[in-house]
């Protein structure tokens, strides 16, 4: 799978390269370059005026036999209110194993005041986002954090 290009709509205003939270897009000229690197996080897409990038589509996913139905989880990273680029990027390989597996994919967001972020989490690849919310985990600490993770499953 690999993120759609539509040329005959793009302007090259660079939105989508700086957007690029891994440094994979680059403009030559008039023509948007889609390096290796590419994990499908979506924030190109999402940022990009004229539509012209764009996902690639997935069905639906079937559960199987023997898989957790709540399927697969990231524990979205964040500092200081803002999402950790590595987030993303997990997001994207889970996505691509939970294709394989029919299911979908949460976020496990915490913090305290960071509910800002579930959208790009949304974007980024998660059907749902937990949201932990409690000033006990305004700075990371590792022993909180993995409580209220295990809280959750």
């Amino acid at each position: 799978m690999s993120l759609s290009f539509f040329p005959e709509k793009c302007s090259a205003c660079g939105q989508c390269v700086d957007a690029c939270p891994f440094g994979v897009l680059s403009l030559e000229g008039d023509i948007l370059i889609i390096g290796d690197g590419c994990t499908l996080c979506g924030a190109c897409v999402e940022i990009c005026p004229e539509q012209a990038l764009a996902l690639p589509e997935q069905e639906a996913p079937r559960p199987r036999p023997g898989v957790p139905p709540d399927g697969v989880w990231v524990a979205a990273e964040q500092r200081h209110g803002r999402l950790a680029p590595v987030s993303l990027e997990l997001l994207g390989e889970a996505r691509r194993l939970a294709g394989e597996l029919a299911v979908p994919v949460a976020a496990v967001l915490m913090g305290h005041g960071v509910e800002h972020l579930a959208p790009a989490l949304l974007s980024g690849g998660a059907d749902k986002v937990y949201l932990v919310d409690d000033p006990a985990l305004a700075d990371f600490v590792e022993e909180p954090y993995a409580q209220a993770l295990a809280d959750l499953a």
